[in-house]
């Protein structure tokens, strides 16, 4: 399992990356712009956690493909990001009936609660709040959200297994991407904590899409 694990992330990793690239060069200072004076100032856009000191205020250096240009601007990104995660676990704990992949949703949640604990304590050290500004909407998240509260039982589980590989993927492309400007210690070993076990739960939703469940008993009637 770990060979197939570690295989399977690498592969995924290196081809979202190898898309995230293209045409990043276009992009690499469309987070900011210049001012009359020539002073780069920050897109309106985007978050900008206007109540930390000017220091500590979100970098983004690019922001299609996402590239969190500081500690603060990947906290900021990957709180609410978590926090979608957890919703979508919460719904197969609640309503599905595959015991091997609540088991999974089960751990996935706990881990991810405590990730979220920890970036909160980071976001506190760094700019005196452990709330990061409220994110823009993503349409398609909420698409994904609102058809994971539609289903239940077994027609919930494969959704879910499909929805975790997506969201973790991205969790490992953001984590990846960020982790040549950040320059906390805790930040650091968050990110590269989240590359690891997103990889493996990958490994372990894959593995578990593939394995062949007996369908339902049929009630044959009186």
């Amino acid at each position: 399992m770990k060979l197939f694990t570690t295989t399977f992330a690498t592969a995924l990793l290196v081809g979202a990356l190898a898309g995230c690239d293209q045409g990043s060069n276009d992009t690499k200072n469309a987070a900011t712009a210049a001012d009359g004076g020539g002073r780069a100032v920050y897109d309106a856009s985007l978050p900008q956690g206007l109540d930390a000191p000017a220091s500590n205020r979100p970098s983004y250096g690019s922001p299609i493909p996402f590239t969190a240009g500081n500690d603060l601007a990947y906290v900021d990104v990957m709180i609410p990001h978590l926090g979608e995660g957890v919703t979508a676990a919460d719904q197969e704990i609640a309503r599905g009936m595959r015991p091997d992949v609540k088991m999974l949703a089960t751990r996935v949640r706990q881990e991810t609660m405590d990730a979220i604990s920890q970036l909160q304590g980071a976001r506190t050290a760094l700019a005196g709040a452990a709330e990061p500004p409220t994110p823009a909407r993503d349409p398609h998240a909420e698409q994904t959200m609102m058809q994971l509260m539609s289903q239940s039982g077994m027609s919930l589980y494969d959704l879910f297994l499909q929805t975790l590989i997506a969201h973790h993927a991205q969790d490992i492309v953001t984590s990846q991407r960020a982790l040549s400007n950040l320059e906390t210690m805790t930040v650091r070993g968050l990110a590269d904590h989240l590359r690891q076990t997103d990889a493996s739960e990958i490994g372990e939703a894959q593995a578990l899409r593939e394995k062949q469940q007996p369908p339902p008993p049929v009630d044959a009637g009186p």
